[in-house]
């Protein structure tokens, strides 16, 4: 179905410009336009998450590459134009762009795999992400990217995200307390910082902070039979529940 609503390669107009944005014909076509790629990692800035690969990249890096793989036809959309494209070796993961009526690039999504890390995991395979990026104006766009997103992927999204606030880009499935409940880590973005959290299974919607970080560069998250094992290289730790809080050591053994 995705494939059905994909055009093939289309010729290159030397008008495409950000400011001619109906010149274009494609995702891959307005990347080319000067200041559009500079405009996409202006809005994500060095944020990071694994969206397509595990290692936490650059948002900014994964969404040009998706917006370079099959391209969708473009869309007038009220102020301005959408240009989506899917992932070459992956079309169920797609990316889109809003070009706003000044000629500037307004926002960007990423259509990804909840489950980067684990995907064994039942429902991993089918669990959608929505990422949402555009800076103080991201609100503006949410509605349009979601129903962008929605036709695409058959209805399924499973999680909408905005700028990256508390999306979990890294995420662990173990037993972290000791009563046999299956408990999930995640290592999400809050503010300039980042965070791990654990939800206790016998506690589901209940967020434990066990860490904070301000570099989120080959942060690892484990799960052990001693706990949980997380951090930078070099500097992990181990969170393990002692029957009220959960206690932090380090290094990890």
């Amino acid at each position: 179905m995705i494939l059905a609503l994909m055009l093939g390669a289309a010729t290159p107009s030397a008008a495409c410009t950000l400011t001619a944005p109906q010149d274009c014909a494609s995702a891959g076509e307005v990347l080319a336009a000067p200041g559009a790629v500079e405009g996409i990692r202006s809005i994500a800035g060095q944020r990071r998450g694994n969206f397509l690969r595990d290692g936490l990249p650059l948002v900014a890096d994964q969404a040009i590459e998706v917006l370079r793989g099959i391209p969708e036809k473009p869309r007038r959309i009220a102020n301005g134009w959408l240009f989506g494209a899917c992932r070459q070796a992956s079309c169920g993961e797609m990316a889109a762009v809003i070009v706003d009526a000044r000629g500037k690039i307004a926002s960007f999504a990423v259509l990804h795999g909840a489950c980067p890390l684990d995907v064994t995991r039942p429902g991993c395979a089918r669990a959608l992400t929505l990422s949402i990026w555009g800076g103080n104006d991201v609100v503006n766009w949410r509605g349009l990217l979601t129903d962008w997103a929605t036709r695409y992927s058959s209805g399924v999204v499973d999680n909408v995200f905005l700028n990256g606030e508390n999306e979990p880009v890294i995420t662990a499935v173990g037993e972290f307390d000791g009563d046999r409940v299956p408990d999930t880590a995640a290592f999400a973005a809050l503010g300039d910082s980042w965070q791990v959290t654990i939800n206790r299974g016998v506690e589901p919607g209940k967020a434990i902070v066990v860490a904070t970080t301000a570099d989120p560069a080959g942060y690892t998250l484990k799960a052990t039979p001693a706990g949980l094992v997380f951090g930078p290289p070099g500097l992990l730790s181990r969170a393990q529940w002692n029957g009220a809080r959960f206690v932090t050591r380090a290094p990890a053994q």
